[in-house]
């Protein structure tokens, strides 16, 4: 099921982004995907690129596709395997490999500086904690945490 875009809390979330002087917002707690985009993915794995200006780019798990055509906002989906033979590397670093490059346009860049996610208890048998280097990816990074949350 699809929820009516909801224009006027991303619109909000756009004006709070200006006040912080942030280009884009790079999301990837499950709560937070959901609040900028309405897809709730199956595993914790998805992220978005949610810009100030300009449509956001949902990056999700392959097999996810059907839901996110019918559940999400944004239209520029990019999907990555689960499971990779040629790449075994877990799923979260391809994640992070089409979370930076959709965000590559923009210079002010938040993120969501801790691990902590009100949606954890809800990705259960499945090791969805973002690693260090998801941190780290984005030189300059400030904290976007709080922007869905006011």
């Amino acid at each position: 099921m699809s929820w009516e875009r909801d224009d006027a809390k991303l619109d909000r979330v756009r004006r709070l982004m200006a006040e912080r002087e942030l280009d884009a917002i790079v999301a990837r707690a499950p709560d937070n995907v959901l609040y900028l985009t309405n897809f709730w993915g199956m595993k914790g794995y998805d992220a978005v690129v949610f810009p100030r200006e300009g449509e956001p780019v949902l990056i999700c798990l392959e097999a996810s596709e059907e839901d996110a055509a019918r559940m999400a906002w944004t239209k520029d989906v990019r999907f990555f395997r689960g499971y990779d033979e040629t790449d075994p590397r877990p799923p979260t670093a391809r994640t992070l490999d089409l979370a930076r490059e959709a965000a590559s346009a923009y210079e002010r860049v938040g993120l969501e500086l801790s691990l902590g996610t009100q949606a954890s208890d809800r990705m259960v048998g499945e090791p969805t904690t973002f690693t260090e280097a998801w941190f780290h990816a984005f030189s300059g990074a400030v904290d976007a945490t709080p922007l869905a949350r006011e």
